[in-house]
């Protein structure tokens, strides 16, 4: 596969994965995702969640951040933006 080829599958694939999870868009090109996450943990928990349910949002938020700050920068940018994406149809 050439590089152009694999540059254009990871963009398609990283703008599907945007589509998908437009959340993850916060942590994509940020170098403070992990403080971000930690925040966005403590905006989502309350008192009246089980520790199950607490842990599961904590390793949730900071799972996704790690995730995407270890991607390349072209898949970044391709979560970065591809929730922003428009298609225009040919008539």
């Amino acid at each position: 596969m050439s590089e152009m080829a694999r540059a254009k599958a990871y963009e398609y694939l990283s703008q599907r994965l945007a589509k998908r999870h437009p959340e993850l868009s916060l942590y994509a090109l940020n170098k403070r995702a992990k403080a971000l996450a930690y925040l966005r943990f403590l905006k989502r928990i309350n008192e009246n969640m089980s520790l199950y349910d607490v842990l599961n949002v904590f390793f949730e938020e900071i799972g996704h951040a790690e995730s995407v700050s270890n991607l390349d920068p072209l898949s970044q940018l391709g979560i970065k933006t591809g929730s922003l994406r428009r298609k225009i149809s040919e008539y």
